[in-house]
């Protein structure tokens, strides 16, 4: 069932910006406008929100740590739009329905399968979907040492910064889709932070409006391969620089890789059943 209008709750959420994690955004970058258009957000009744892509009609990918909060916090169902900037009176789509991978921990966060999937309660028909990699894509395109010229882009939802004083820093709405150009993190072996682990690509955060990069969270959003429908990992983190929100402008960002066996073998089960 598609909405015009939020509930009340997720609706004082969004005026106010009591948004409650999970929590999204691109700092610096691009509005993304029609570029991505099966880019969508996905929000909870008590206003927390993430990003995520449509692979399929019904089938809306998102991080894992997404679904689990859904489900943690006894949603009953969430809303997701495609809007390229989101208010009150955007277009929802509902459901009722998502997964969280079965070998996602939240106790072991990062370390862990961190995917979700989200079920539309109808399909949303477009002409293009993101489209899943093949099984050890980055591992071709970044070698086993050093770096790669291939760019990245993240594209999400969410605030471009925060502002402060007089209270907690407030998050600026409305949620517009914004997409940040980045370029593989090459580092140490196995660090957090900075390279291509089995479970992790990092990314450089720069953000200015050529580059950009992402902040508080941006759970969920997809990695494009340059300028592609080519998936190649979801973000699911990264570490700031200050505190409370209040500095965005991280150094490296955290994705967790979707071209493993681990990851694409669930996934497409779940488009067996519902793609």
């Amino acid at each position: 069932m598609r909405r015009r209008l939020l509930t009340v709750l997720v609706g004082m959420a969004l005026v106010t910006g009591a948004v409650a994690a999970p929590a999204n955004a691109i700092t610096g970058g691009q509005p993304d406008g029609t570029a991505h258009p099966y880019v969508g957000i996905v929000i909870a009744p008590d206003g927390g929100f993430c990003s995520g892509v449509l692979l399929a009609p019904r089938v809306f990918l998102t991080a894992g740590h997404c679904t689990y909060y859904f489900t943690e916090s006894g949603a009953r169902q969430v809303l997701v739009s495609f809007d390229p900037v989101v208010t009150e009176t955007s277009t929802f789509y509902t459901a009722r329905r998502w997964f969280t991978h079965p070998d996602y921990v939240d106790a072991d966060w990062p370390y862990t399968q961190d995917f979700g999937v989200v079920i539309l309660d109808e399909p949303v028909y477009l002409d293009t979907y993101g489209v899943l990699p093949e099984l050890g894509l980055l591992d071709e395109i970044i070698p086993a040492t050093g770096g790669t010229d291939q760019s990245f882009l993240d594209v999400g939802y969410g605030q471009t910064g925060v502002t402060t004083g007089g209270g907690p820093p407030q998050r600026y709405f409305p949620l517009e889709r914004r997409q940040a150009e980045q370029m593989y993190a090459p580092g140490g072996e196995g660090g957090i932070g900075h390279g291509l682990t089995e479970l992790f690509l990092f990314l450089q955060n720069v953000p200015s409006e050529q580059h950009g990069g992402a902040c508080g969270g941006d759970s969920g959003s997809p990695i494009f391969l340059g300028d592609t429908n080519q998936l190649v990992a979801l973000h699911t983190g990264g570490y700031r620089l200050g505190s409370t929100d209040a500095i965005c402008g991280r150094l490296s960002s955290l994705n967790h890789r979707l071209d493993t066996a681990e990851a694409l073998n669930w996934i497409y089960t779940i488009l067996a059943r519902y793609g």
